[in-house]
């Protein structure tokens, strides 16, 4: 497996790198807010412009 370096908007970044992907995991802050928990822009695009299934998964 290599390890690639890409530069520009996380969020785009990643949807453009998903179009092949079977599966993507994208990690999230626990924010608790007034109003409930808080997805940020990257698990956000993910969820609605990557073709694949994606997985969110809250860590820390």
């Amino acid at each position: 497996m290599a390890a690639d370096l890409v530069r520009g908007h996380t969020a785009a970044v990643l949807v453009d790198t998903a179009a092949t992907a079977r599966l993507l995991v994208v990690g999230r802050r626990t924010r608790w807010l007034p109003l409930g928990t808080h997805l940020g822009p990257v698990a956000h695009a993910a969820i609605h412009h990557v073709h694949c299934p994606v997985e969110v998964v809250p860590h820390g």
